[in-house]
């Protein structure tokens, strides 16, 4: 449609200026937004962890997507394997020791795709055998990110923050066989 009441330069002055104007409001808001930002995401290999935690990454593996466990513990029983039931106990810690949740006897099954909010969590459990307790160093980038968390706890994870977590694997149901 064409406003051919308004003269030609004054509506591209007039549509120009509401461009400026809608861009200066979004840079406005996004600048906005990142002042509240001052926390970038930890680096786990710059991190100083609490002496407590017992993180040697000199000691330790390193999964492709950046998580890092030792080998502690393997466990005698069932190796996890995805579409297993599993039965876990885990605790939680920041990298300055402070204790973020500690669950016993979370049920569920292990599948192959990421459930729960941790992305790390899978891939650092993969192959524990039952019985076995593995201590997980998992980055800011496959655990909550650039976003603050509330824990079950109600202790608050801060944004980029390095996640520690124990885990035992107390039981292992090997999913049936394909038929």
């Amino acid at each position: 449609m064409r406003l051919s009441w308004i003269p030609t330069d004054a509506l591209r002055y007039y549509l120009a200026m509401k461009i400026i104007r809608t861009n200066a409001a979004v840079a406005a808001l996004t600048a906005a937004a990142l002042a509240g930002c001052s926390s970038p995401l930890q680096v786990i290999t710059e991190t100083e962890f609490a002496a407590s935690l017992g993180v040697d990454l000199s000691m330790m593996e390193v999964l492709p997507n950046g998580v890092y466990f030792p080998g502690r513990g393997q466990g005698t029983g069932p190796q996890l394997v995805y579409d297993s039931e599993i039965i876990y106990d885990f605790t939680g810690w920041l990298a300055d020791g402070t204790q973020w949740d500690s669950q016993i006897g979370v049920s569920t099954v292990f599948i192959e795709r990421e459930f729960g909010a941790i992305p790390g969590f899978n891939p650092g459990i993969l192959g524990m055998n039952e019985g076995g307790t593995r201590l997980l160093v998992i980055p800011p980038e496959q655990a909550y990110g650039d976003r603050e968390r509330r824990s079950a706890a109600g202790v608050t994870i801060p944004p980029g923050s390095i996640l520690v977590m124990e885990v035992m694997l107390t039981r292992v149901s090997l999913p049936d066989p394909a038929p």
